[in-house]
């Protein structure tokens, strides 16, 4: 089972991704970021299944209890979507990790679509929680 915080919204398009670095990095606590991008080969068809094409992934931390996961992927389609993370299998992150994460992804969120121009971002992010608590 997979616990945790997932924030995901459809995007228009994907930032450049310094920008969306730095945007990440000027984030009060967020006091690291690395960035990694990978690229599909071919497109699966069976089953119906929408394999990515472009995955852009950032990962960012602060002090003990800042933990977080930022995805721009773009599937074969030319869907693009956005999402970010704190997730565990098996058991529920910290909840020190869950009250100081999420306020982060939030403003994380007004300050990309401020920015990096991803207008609606903000209001468009739908949140799951599965077995942690949120205020």
């Amino acid at each position: 089972m997979i616990y945790g915080v997932s924030r995901t919204a459809q995007v228009s398009h994907v930032p450049h991704p310094n920008q969306v670095k730095k945007t990440i990095a000027s984030v009060p606590g967020v006091e690291k970021v690395t960035h990694t991008f990978s690229e599909g080969g071919r497109p699966i068809k069976h089953y119906r299944i929408q394999a990515p094409d472009k995955v852009y992934e950032f990962t960012y931390s602060g002090g003990a209890n800042i933990h977080g996961d930022l995805y721009f992927v773009m599937d074969y389609s030319g869907k693009i979507f956005f999402s970010q993370y704190l997730l565990r299998m098996h058991q529920p992150p910290p909840q020190e990790w869950v009250d100081a994460t999420r306020p982060v992804m939030k403003l994380i969120e007004m300050r990309l679509e401020q920015e990096c121009g991803l207008t609606g971002l903000s209001t468009s992010v739908v949140e799951r929680c599965n077995g942690v608590k949120v205020n």
